[in-house]
Parts: C-alpha cells; structure tokens; sequence
C-alpha cells in the first residue's frame, strides 16, 4: 500500500488518524461445519504518531502564582507519502518494511493547548493533563532542525504584575525521532527560574476489527 502527499491538518479538530491493516491469506470466516460464518480478527496499525502533554508546577512557591498560556509544536513536518514497501508476497515468508517519506519542513504551528491554567505543585507523576493531543506525521530529529516546542507562562510574584514568559525547547533535545504506532508524552514541569521537560513513550494498543465474510 502507498500513499502519496498525505496531509495532516494543523488543526487538532480536523485531524484524523491514519490506520494500515495486517494482510489476511487465504482465511475463511466459516465455523468449520459449513452452517454459519462468524468473521474473522483484523490487526490494524497505527501510520502515524501521537503526541501528548502534561504540565505541572515545579514547587509550591510562597505568595507565587504561575499560569500556563499556550502550548504549541513549531516548524513540524506535515506532509509526507507513505508506503507498506512488501518485498516478499509469499504468506509463510511476507517481508513489508512500512515507512514515511516525509515532506520539507514548514513554518506550521500545532497548537495543543491555548488558555490561562493556574498550576500547583501536586508531585510525582500526578500532571495536569487535560490537554488535547496531535496525531502527527514520523520524522527524526537533528541538531540542524527548527522544530521546537514553544510553552508561554506567566509567574505573577508576590506584589507583583504578572509576568509573561516563553520558553523554547528544540525537539532533537527531547528525542531522536517520532515513529509510527508511539505515543509521545512530554512531561513538563515549570518552576520559578527553571522548566524542565521529560519525554516519555507509551505504545499504542493494535486496534482489532471484526470483518465478516460471505
């Protein structure tokens, strides 16, 4: 299977996924005695990859409010072709090696979150994660890209106006690579002088599909 200059929409709500099956051989549906068919399991797989934030406050801070803005992915790959690329047909052996062939780089901008949350600081792992998360296309990362994630917050001291903050962190600094069928969660955490963010990756379930044969 190939797909040529697939778009993934900037926007969070015209985005969809993008699912590529298992190939079936030579299977019947029928229950063995010929008196009835109850389907069989088709194993789809995630094309594309998953992206996810959680944000938390560093520290409690004394008499110190701080307020996540915005999250947004910037200069991201959007567009791209993608291809199953089977070498090998015969069922006992089948070779496929699906991959992207992504476009250039654009100027694009991913919002994820846009807002005015006040954070605390609840520890561990417990972040604020009611954020909407972007399916996008695989791509790697190196030292020469401008993809980042841009996080704007504000910290209003004690006494003080707020005071709005930007925060810009390139993503070959998080990870090598976003790759197909993964869900990327990046962890952050913003402290008084400090943000830190920590990516970590959680495979995504194979999603099955009953498909009745006649």
């Amino acid at each position: 299977m190939t797909i040529t200059d697939f778009t993934v929409p900037s926007e969070l709500a015209n985005q969809y996924d993008l699912l590529y099956s298992e190939r079936l051989y030579n299977k019947q549906g029928n229950d063995g005695t010929g008196d009835g068919y109850e389907g069989m399991d088709l194993v789809f797989h995630h094309a594309l990859s998953a992206i996810h934030f959680q944000v938390q406050q560093k520290a409690e801070y004394s008499g110190y409010t701080i307020k996540l803005k915005s999250i947004s992915l910037k200069d991201i790959k959007y567009k791209g072709s993608f291809s199953e690329n089977i070498t090998n047909e015969n069922p006992s052996s089948f070779v496929s090696d699906p991959e992207w062939s992504p476009a250039a780089v654009v100027p694009t901008s991913y919002n994820i979150f846009t807002g005015d949350l006040k954070l605390t600081e609840i520890g561990g792992t417990n972040y604020h994660s009611d954020f909407s998360g972007a399916i996008l296309l695989p791509q790697s990362f190196t030292s020469g890209d401008t993809a980042h994630i841009t996080i704007d917050y504000s910290i209003t001291p004690p006494s003080m106006s707020e005071i709005s903050q930007t925060a810009t962190v390139p993503l070959y600094k998080l990870s090598d690579e976003w790759e197909m069928g993964k869900r990327y969660t990046y962890n952050i955490s913003i402290g008084y002088d400090t943000i830190t963010i920590s990516p970590t990756v959680i495979g995504w379930e194979d999603v099955n599909g009953d498909v009745a044969v006649n």
